[in-house]
């Protein structure tokens, strides 16, 4: 528990009686909450649902409740002898951890949308006192790291808003946040908003924090009574935005399991656990199987065992008898430690069989001399863990038709994958956003008081869902189909924001200069010959062609402006788009001017030389002759 529960302790004194009363009251309310809680068997589903969720996002047994529950669950449909096995090929962290984790790093592109915004309104000073809470609290960077750790693997758990102890420099509250594990709650009412109407959990053993619209409480165990401490209730007094009691807890990930429930959260793997335990069971059993199956075992004929206990006793067909613990004169047959070490099956195995006694008998090794490896056995397991892993993924993350990393799908394909992923996303950045929105909005009520008024947040909605490879294969198709020039210049804008996606002011400059670039959708043959036909002007030619010249002159002139924009410190777009044209233009102007320099110098010197060749002399007859067209070279 923060210790800022205490923070209003030593204004206690001042409170109306009234007030206190009835904080008292509500305190007694709370008290027989934790007595008998209204929502104990709900509280109870969400922590099992909890523990199942960590099993395959913590990564580690740790000795787990439900690794043990899992393991027994296995245990009660396998073999006894296969169990031991398998028991000791799960390993640590368990198989399934890679999936959940590329999982949640493709759910995390909730903020990484190229168009966020957020909004503090405040009496005065907005911009200020924003500036302040946000140096004091990094509320983007909590909600990207902290928060979103939490949501991995305590997704039931709430958010509390607390204050320290002590003042600012500025006689302010200091506002702190922490998490509370849905293990640790005792009773919690919440309605379907998220809104938290009160809440009661552990501390520690022996002390309990409730919380309310009104107040702050802490129970003490005392003699296995619990008391309200002295000086508690503690009232927050806060409101929402619209002038209601709030209180200053919060689901973490307001989204119900179902239309019914108040307490159970349906967080991104809460539906897929079954086919992720499933998955577990598959994929620790494909490596049972690799260690045997892919082998061949070889037969031979069995041998008479040697093994014989320290009492004496010989092994007969693989059990020995055991006198221990037993009524004197009886025994019990428990396996013989020597056969039983020759039962496991793996790389270079070798199976004995009997050898015919008489006549007659049967030659069990002519029938099995090889046993070849399991193919189909490895095939059929290797599948169904394929299937399953895909199962999982595309039912969190949003449908399409093939793998992602394999995509060489059609343009049409490739938006209908990329839609239903995005649809996914917003699903999942809306419910988180309203989290982020009150958590700030309480904190800085508690800071700020009646001078802050509102907080807006919104994550944005343009996601780059596609790589830069498959953003260039949908131009060159969509190119190849003739497709209109908005399109075209559509998809190179978001290859130019998938290439530079983590340098988002990069990716700022780069869009300038598709803006400015004459053609964009073109090449310079492509060009070329628009010209030859006459279709586009001179100027805009040689702008193409000589463009990259032109950047490479404009930025090594320009690098305060250039610095400007790749910072995000400019004017608006279309000012500077403007601007840095008219200057291509100047240079292309320029270029114009040199070229007709060079070419009215070539001109004149190929006159000069006209005017300067001497006068050939008049062929003799001779060679006359020899240079007259003669019959056969009309023929030829």
């Amino acid at each position: 528990m923060s210790k800022g529960l205490s923070v209003i302790d030593q204004q206690n004194n001042l409170q109306p009686t009234s007030t206190k009363l009835l904080g008292e009251k509500k305190g007694n309310d709370l008290l027989e909450l934790i007595k008998s809680p209204k929502n104990k068997n709900r509280i109870n589903t969400a922590s099992d649902l909890e523990k199942r969720i960590k099993l395959h996002t913590v990564g580690t047994q740790d000795h787990t409740t439900s690794f043990a529950d899992w393991l027994n669950k296995i245990k009660s449909y396998i073999d006894p002898t296969k169990y031991e096995i398998f028991e000791k090929l799960v390993g640590d962290p368990v198989p399934t951890l890679s999936l959940t984790e590329t999982i949640f790093d493709e759910l995390s592109k909730i903020y990484e949308a190229s168009n966020p915004s957020e909004k503090f309104t405040f009496t005065a000073d907005t911009e200020l006192n924003a500036s302040k809470f946000s140096n004091y609290f990094k509320h983007n960077d909590f909600f990207k790291k902290e928060y979103y750790n939490q949501l991995k693997t305590s997704p039931n758990s709430f958010i509390i808003v607390d204050t320290k102890l002590e003042l600012s420099t500025d006689n302010e509250q200091q506002p702190i946040v922490y998490f509370v594990d849905i293990t640790s709650v005792i009773d919690v009412d919440v309605d379907r908003e998220g809104n938290v109407s009160y809440i009661l959990f552990y501390a520690d053993k022996n002390r309990i924090v409730g919380i309310d619209e009104t107040n702050y409480y802490v129970y003490t165990n005392i003699d296995r009574n619990w008391t309200l401490e002295q000086g508690f209730p503690s009232p927050h007094e806060l409101v929402d935005a619209v002038g209601n009691p709030m209180t200053p807890a919060f689901m973490l990930y307001p989204n119900f399991l179902n239309a019914s429930d108040n307490v159970v959260v349906n967080s991104p793997l809460t539906k897929s656990l079954g086919n992720l335990e499933w998955l577990l069971f598959y994929s620790v059993s494909k490596r049972h199987l690799d260690s045997y199956a892919s082998f061949p075992i070889y037969v031979t004929f069995e041998e008479d065992c040697t093994y014989k206990t320290s009492s004496g006793e010989m092994c007969e067909d693989g059990y020995v008898k055991d006198y221990s613990d037993i009524t004197e004169g009886t025994y019990s047959l428990v396996p013989c430690p020597q056969c039983s070490k020759n039962k496991a099956i793996g790389a270079g195995s070798t199976i004995k069989v009997k050898a015919p006694q008489e006549q007659g008998d049967p030659n069990n090794l002519d029938a099995v001399r090889v046993i070849p490896a399991e193919k189909d056995s490895i095939t059929y397991v290797t599948d169904e863990k394929t299937r399953l892993e895909q199962e999982i993924y595309y039912s969190i993350l949003g449908k399409t038709s093939q793998p992602l990393e394999t995509f060489s799908q059609s343009v049409s394909q490739l938006d209908l994958s990329t839609e239903s992923r995005k649809a996914v996303l917003i699903r999942t950045k809306e419910i988180v956003e309203k989290v982020h929105q009150k958590v700030v909005y309480t904190m800085c009520k508690l800071m700020f008081g009646d001078r802050f008024t509102n907080f807006y947040k919104n994550y944005g909605d343009n996601y780059f869902l596609t790589t830069p490879e498959q953003e260039a294969k949908k131009y060159a198709d969509l190119k190849n189909s003739g497709a209109p020039e908005s399109m075209l210049h559509a998809t190179l804008s978001r290859l130019i924001a998938t290439t530079y996606k983590t340098s988002p002011h990069i990716s700022l400059l780069q869009e300038v200069y598709l803006e400015v670039e004459p053609h964009q959708t073109k090449s310079v043959e492509q060009v070329q010959k628009l010209f030859g036909a006459g279709l586009i002007s001179r100027k805009d030619t040689i702008a193409k062609v000589y463009f990259t010249d032109f950047i490479e002159k404009y930025e090594s002139e320009n690098s305060v402006l250039v610095g400007a924009i790749e910072n995000g410190d400019m004017k608006t777009k279309q000012a500077v788009v403007e601007e840095i044209k008219r200057q291509l233009y100047v240079f292309t102007d320029e270029i114009i001017k040199e070229l007709d320099k060079d070419q009215k110098k070539h001109e004149e010197n190929e006159m000069r030389t006209v005017q300067q060749m001497p006068d050939l002399p008049k062929p003799s007859s001779t060679n006359k002759r020899k240079y007259e067209r003669k019959p056969q070279d009309e023929e030829s």
